[in-house]
């Protein structure tokens, strides 16, 4: 191939990965007006993120409880502040900068990762990789007849797109972790390169920890027993292997008794350090540039750390409710092994051609697939250890970093020589890649027919029109309609709403306001209920069927407003 065809192929390549990541992440609201509206897929958690933007956008770094803005919320925010300061800077809505910004993030991400895996191969196509990697089924419409495997409760497992298609900050945080290890592996696979893409990782794993705290633990769990295993297998030392694995087993035995004590964090920051006695003679020949590393990676995570230590130590109770167990959310092994077949076949065939590799590769990234199986295996079972934060949101999220990284190194496993059973293991991977793309076409049917929730419509305008009746000195709540979820009215107005995600953040009057959002949602007719939940107005929807409406003195309405469907009401409760 000629120089001038060969860069246009790799050109094309770039913009073939850009064109699929569209149509993977944008293509099943592509016949929606997505511009002017909100993902209705999974929206509940999303919406409460969003306020975090909302609030960001009108006092940028908000750290109260997002919907109500009472209270104080630990969850990193990062991301979503960002989208609250260029919403603020630029006048543009929070939903559009959602999907632009997040879809522009992944987009990007895929475009490194391309890039790296052009640079290990030198193959035009390698670009291309990354991004069929976000189509990556699970078997699901094969062995349970839908696109994906359901578990306990509501724990799942689907592809990569089912869990980067909200665009939220795990979606962010997943591909910047990817593009961390990678640039890792990028390191390792070509020496020649100074230790500046290390420093970069480092900053960039730090990083995630004010993004995304899943996505942090992940990646960091995922680069430290990266870092035990190769240790281990490129300075072998009998003694050393031995205490490293009694270590490891003594904490994860005995985790229950020292979360029990300590709580689950700095169970996990034990279980961290348990891998420098496995890297200590790495760390020792390179004191410096580890010390480096760690140092950058402590300062990049400390705002969200620190702040959430803190909070542990004052006793907030919030974070004591999210240190306690999550039940029923493990991951029943044998199944994720079952849904993961696709992407253990496109590995089986790395290994089979790492025989041909030099030997130091071939402890490079026989290393690394054996420490995505580890610590796919120890995080998805952490119910078991006490660590007891959603097992099932682990195997997800290793699983999207695996399948992004083996996009990579199956590249630079296309440039060894080829023999007959790894060309077999390739092949029978691809057919089954392609058969589980029917989950793909399953999630894309599901996600079109869930849309886009309006935002700018005729009603959205009519409750714009309202909330300008409320005076801008008034901090008290306003109580949505049965009718219309109160976080797409935050979104809409940016006004304190009477709701809250529990799993979240907690405001300062949370049962009062737990009172109104109960199935009956009996207290939120009387003028009692509505004054203890600090609620000072009310809408209510003619089009709703037995929505609010009031009689008694202490409740009044006070502007209407019509919209294609209906005329809203709102409605002041007497302080």
């Amino acid at each position: 191939m000629g120089k001038i065809a060969r860069r246009a192929a790799l050109a094309a390549s770039f913009i073939a990965a850009q064109a699929l990541t569209l149509f993977a992440l944008l293509g099943p609201v592509s016949n929606s007006d997505w511009t002017r509206g909100f993902r209705a897929y999974f929206n509940n958690d999303q919406l409460s993120y969003a306020a975090i933007a909302v609030n960001s956008s009108g006092q940028f770094a908000s750290t109260t409880e997002p919907l109500t803005g009472t209270g104080v919320s630990f969850y990193p925010s990062f991301w979503y502040h960002f989208l609250g300061l260029i919403s603020s800077v630029t006048g543009a809505s929070v939903e559009f900068l959602w999907q632009v910004a997040g879809l522009s993030a992944i987009g990007l991400a895929i475009a490194i990762l391309g890039a790296i895996a052009m640079s290990l191969s030198r193959l035009w196509f390698a670009p291309l990789l990354p991004a069929l990697a976000l189509f990556t089924g699970t078997l699901s419409m094969v062995t349970h007849d839908y696109w994906f495997t359901s578990l306990s409760v509501h724990a799942v497992i689907w592809g990569p797109f089912g869990s980067l298609f909200t665009l939220n900050a795990e979606s962010i945080g997943l591909m910047a972790g990817s593009v961390a290890i990678a640039l890792i592996l990028w390191h390792l696979l070509r020496p020649a390169h100074k230790n500046h893409l290390l420093l970069i990782s480092a900053a960039m794993i730090g990083l995630l920890a004010n993004v995304q705290t899943y996505s942090f633990l992940s990646t960091i769990s995922l680069v430290a027993v990266f870092i035990l295993v190769l240790s281990l297998t490129i300075r072998p030392s009998r003694p050393r292997t031995a205490i490293t694995i009694l270590a490891v087993a003594l904490v994860l035995a005995l985790g229950n008794v020292i979360t029990a004590v300590v709580g689950p964090l700095p169970l996990f920051g034990l279980l961290l350090v348990t891998s420098a006695i496995a890297a200590y003679p790495l760390i020792r020949s390179n004191l410096k540039t580890a010390l480096a590393l760690i140092a950058l990676t402590t300062i990049a995570a400390s705002p969200q750390i620190i702040r959430t230590l803190l909070g542990i130590v004052s006793g907030d109770e919030f974070l004591s409710y999210r240190q306690e167990s999550t039940q029923d959310l493990g991951v029943p092994l044998a199944t994720a092994a079952l849904t993961a077949i696709p992407l253990i076949l496109f590995v089986i065939y790395i290994l089979l051609v790492t025989r041909n590799m030099p030997v130091s590769k071939k402890h490079l990234i026989n290393s690394f697939f054996a420490s995505v199986a580890i610590g796919a295996v120890i995080m998805s079972t952490n119910d078991l250890w006490g660590f007891n934060q959603e097992p099932y949101r682990f195997w997800l999220q290793y699983s999207i970093i695996a399948a992004l990284l083996t996009s990579v190194l199956l590249a630079y496993a296309f440039t060894f020589k080829q023999t007959r059973i790894a060309i077999g293991a390739l092949t029978l991977a691809t057919v089954l890649w392609l058969v589980a793309l029917t989950d793909f076409a399953g999630f894309f049917t599901y996600a079109r027919e869930q849309g886009i929730i309006p935002t700018q419509d005729s009603k959205a305008q009519s409750l714009l029109q309202l909330y300008e009746e409320i005076p801008t000195e008034s901090t008290r709540l306003i109580l949505s309609s049965q009718c219309t979820d109160a976080q797409l009215l935050k979104l809409i107005t940016g006004a304190p709403v009477a709701t809250f995600n529990y799993g979240l953040a907690w405001p300062t009057n949370r049962e009062e306001i737990r009172n109104l959002t109960q199935a009956d949602r009996m207290t939120g007719t009387s003028v009692i209920g509505l004054q203890a939940a600090h609620v000072g107005y009310v809408i209510s929807d003619s089009n709703c069927e037995n929505d609010w409406n009031y009689s008694e003195a202490g409740i009044n309405p006070i502007a209407v407003a019509p919209y294609d469907a209906g005329v809203l009401t709102l409605w002041r409760v007497a302080e």
